[in-house]
């Protein structure tokens, strides 16, 4: 079977995964603008309260609200990317081992693989991996740099 066979048992030709691809780059930039007011509505309160932070409880329904976010977003990714491979393999012909082979790069989404870039990662998980987490354990700081309690 080929893989134009393949992608026709689901009657998806080019044309219907570009629609597809479209959409969902839509729906990915909806989900950067809402990450991106999630941040920036944190900021903003910090800055209006004097760098007072919002109580944990309301950190924590806020901090729900961005998983989701992310967690949605990683699904998205990892789609755009399963398209853009079944695309790929109209457009150049591959063989059904060659699809595959490119279908399970994702595995999970972007996030399988991630390799961490700051000792922030490292902060993170040792926070989301306890129960209770004392203020001395997480540096926060003000513009100035000075440490904040």
């Amino acid at each position: 079977m080929s893989v134009q066979s393949f992608l026709s048992l689901a009657a998806w030709d080019e044309s219907e995964l570009s629609n597809m691809l479209e959409s969902l780059s839509t729906y990915l930039s909806k989900l950067d603008s809402e990450e991106s007011d999630i941040k920036h509505a944190l900021v903003i309160y910090t800055y209006k309260h004097d760098g007072k932070l919002p109580q944990a409880h309301r950190i924590a329904k806020i901090g729900y609200l961005f998983l989701r976010i992310l967690i949605d977003r990683a699904h998205v990714k990892a789609c755009i990317y399963k398209l853009q491979a079944m695309k790929n393999a109209l457009t150049y012909h591959y063989s059904l081992g060659k699809l595959q082979t490119e279908l399970n790069k994702t595995g999970n989404g972007e996030y399988e693989n991630y390799k961490p870039r700051t000792a922030k990662f490292d902060e993170a998980m040792k926070i989301s991996r306890k129960g209770r987490v004392s203020k001395n354990e997480i540096q926060i700081f003000d513009r100035d740099s000075k440490r904040k309690n």
